[in-house]
């Protein structure tokens, strides 16, 4: 049962129109929550999995936005407009196909223009909450070790003309650093490009990437990491990879994170869950930070000693071996890439409970009917070029 009580902790500073947003309308935000709980029930997909947490999530995730950062002339529009651009984030990303995304697109337009008269969601289609728009430019890539803000980075609107040109920045340096990357910058890329960042830059942060193959997954998460300065780690896998093989790569990801304070991305595809125990092994970390087993009493005394010393700096008190998971649920982001289309996609999401517990889940459909069109028009174009 959902209590008042969730929403009334904002304490975001002194926004002009936080206490009726937060106070007088809490009934209408809850209605949202309640709604789509009905209409989107895991008996329809599994990973519709929504539960009272995300209305403080929802909450919660309001700290990263700059509230007061809107037009003096209406400034309760900017704030609804982040208030609903959060709700999608959490409700709307999971939601799979066209008509249940008009339904659940339905219910905010009935309760914002019903309660506050506003059509605000006509006004969003140009707004991207990045942290690349952030006033302070929080999109820059971190010192190795800094920890990511207790709320994530900050958050700032970009319209998709200027989100295109810090893309095409970051894709500058990633060739640099690693290789060319050939993206077009439609729409859908954008979007994705956005609510990877999201994600990414909150400690811990970790994504399911459901859906259909050849939507550029693993190239958009791969931009996303270096543009923050993340390490990105996949197992390369070969004939005869194997549980060793992947413990000891574990254990190489969990030094960076764990030891070292890194901010890590392991990227896991379909394809590299070449054993069952993989996966579980994948569901423990997120869990809690640990895999039991992954070491021995001989391999932890001299991984944990770097750590004593530091944990009594940050007055963590306890056992060392919990201030070295505490920093790997900080600084290590599972990204999962799976094809929904696999046999096994529900059998192995339902097996591993924290896959849609502890990742937010971001269905990642086929490019729509004007991106293809655009995207053929400029692959055109590039061809001719060379």
């Amino acid at each position: 049962m959902y209590q008042e009580s969730h929403f009334d902790p904002f304490g975001i500073g002194d926004c002009l129109n936080m206490r009726q947003l937060c106070g007088s309308r809490t009934r209408e935000r809850l209605g949202i929550a309640t709604t789509v709980r009905a209409k989107f029930t895991v008996d329809d997909h599994s990973h519709y999995f929504f539960t009272p947490c995300i209305l403080t999530q929802w909450v919660l995730g309001l700290f990263r936005y700059d509230l007061e950062g809107g037009s003096s002339n209406h400034p309760l529009d900017h704030v609804l407009e982040i208030v609903v651009y959060e709700a999608q984030r959490l409700f709307r990303d999971k939601i799979v196909g066209a008509k249940e995304l008009h339904l659940f697109d339905s219910i905010l337009t009935s309760v914002f223009q019903g309660d506050w008269g506003s059509d605000i969601l006509d006004n969003m289609a140009d707004s991207f909450y990045v942290t690349w728009g952030a006033r302070h430019n929080s999109g820059i890539r971190g010192a190795p070790g800094q920890p990511l803000p207790p709320h994530g980075k900050p958050l700032g609107k970009l319209n998709s003309a200027d989100l295109k040109d810090v893309i095409r920045k970051g894709l500058i340096h990633y060739g640099r650093d690693s290789q060319n990357l050939d993206i077009l910058l439609f729409q859908e890329v954008l979007e994705y490009m956005s609510r990877i960042d999201r994600v990414l830059s909150f400690p811990g942060g970790s994504l399911l990437l459901a859906g259909r193959s050849g939507v550029g997954r693993r190239t958009i998460t791969s931009l996303v990491s270096h543009m923050h300065g993340a390490v990105l780690f996949s197992p390369k896998i070969s004939r005869g990879y194997e549980l060793k093989q992947f413990k000891n790569d574990l254990k190489h990801v969990l030094h960076l994170a764990g030891i070292e304070a890194q901010q890590v991305v392991l990227l896991l595809e379909d394809y590299q869950f070449v054993h069952p125990a993989f996966l579980e092994m994948i569901n423990s970390l997120l869990s809690s930070g640990e895999v039991p087993g992954l070491y021995t009493l001989e391999e932890l005394e001299p991984l944990l000693l770097p750590l004593k010393d530091e944990a009594s700096q940050d007055g963590f008190f306890g056992p060392v071996f919990n201030y070295f998971t505490y920093r790997i649920q900080q600084n290590l982001h599972i990204v999962l890439i799976m094809d929904s289309a696999n046999l096994n996609f529900i059998i192995n999401c339902e097996s591993n409970p924290a896959l849609h517990k502890k990742c937010q889940v971001l269905w990642m459909e086929g490019w729509s009917d004007s991106s293809m069109r655009k995207s053929s028009v400029e692959l055109h174009v590039l061809k001719d070029y060379r």
